[in-house]
């Protein structure tokens, strides 16, 4: 393409400069000089510029060898410009093609994108549903450790079996807390890993699912050690029950965390589609 700032004034001082070395001001010659330029910007200049020394001044008309030699320069000089122009024009149409072929790219780049945004919104979707049936097992463990509370006011407190039972569920439930905490952090470091680049959502989200079975497992292993806690006393099954609750918490929570997530991996398409359409535009 034509380097932006070749003018008719550059094109007439390196045609001069020529001149003064007793050369043909062609258009080889002055793009030489000037370093750099379409060959049909600088023929065009040359062209009117020849165009200008032609005008012979009233009343002292050229004598013929001037005209003979000014024939020859203005037949060179179209023969220079006729190779420019098909130069330009290969070179336009090497510049359609692969704007096209670029706009290939992206058209296709973009149609990926959206495949695998409507791959996340399915396994979104399924993850609700998950969660909402989670919940409901949640309320119903709430109702059921209602009941163990009624049962827990009534029995002795001051035993010691069930103060060993009871720091044994406290120890629990602090294991527990320190993994939920420990899991939510992971969770935000791979979603921050996923923001990096869009190569890496389809890893990380299965990394977050992964997480979320691991929740679930460590459910099912308090649920298992409640019934057995259960069996053994009431009061035990209180402090379990709590510890379900709390780690039920932190599935909700990953919940809202990954809803944000897809929130965040659709703000950050947005520009990109923007400029790639104003990309686009632009090679028009």
């Amino acid at each position: 393409m034509a380097r932006i700032g070749i003018s008719f004034e550059d094109v007439r001082d390196a045609a001069l400069k020529l001149q003064d070395q007793d050369l043909l001001p062609t258009v080889e010659r002055v793009r030489a000089q000037l370093g750099s330029g379409s060959h049909s910007t600088i023929a065009r200049h040359l062209r009117d510029w020849r165009t200008q020394q032609e005008k012979p001044a009233e009343g002292s008309p050229l004598p013929p060898a001037a005209l003979n030699s000014l024939g020859a320069a203005w037949q060179a000089l179209q023969e220079e410009t006729t190779q420019a122009l098909e130069q330009s024009r290969q070179q336009a149409q090497a510049e359609k093609t692969a704007l096209e072929s670029q706009l290939a790219d992206a058209l296709r780049v973009t149609q990926e994108h959206a495949i695998q945004i409507e791959s996340f919104g399915i396994a979104r979707r399924g993850l609700e549903r998950r969660l909402s049936r989670e919940r409901l097992q949640h309320h119903q463990a709430q109702r059921q450790l209602q009941h163990a509370q009624v049962s827990a006011v009534r029995a002795q407190q001051t035993s010691k079996a069930l103060k060993m039972e009871l720091n044994q569920a406290r120890s629990e439930l602090e294991k527990v807390q320190a993994q939920a905490h420990q899991r939510e952090t992971q969770l935000r470091a791979e979603m921050a890993d996923l923001r990096e680049g869009q190569a890496r959502q389809s890893q990380a989200f299965s990394l977050l699912e992964s997480a979320l079975r691991a929740q679930e497992a460590d459910q099912a292993l308090l649920r298992s050690t409640l019934d057995i806690q259960a069996r053994q006393h009431e009061g035990a099954i209180n402090a379990l029950r709590a510890a379900l609750q709390q780690a039920i918490e932190v599935r909700d929570t990953a919940r809202m965390r990954l809803a944000e997530y897809e929130k965040a991996i659709r703000e950050k398409h947005r520009p990109w589609r923007q400029r790639q359409w104003e990309s686009s535009r632009r090679r028009k």
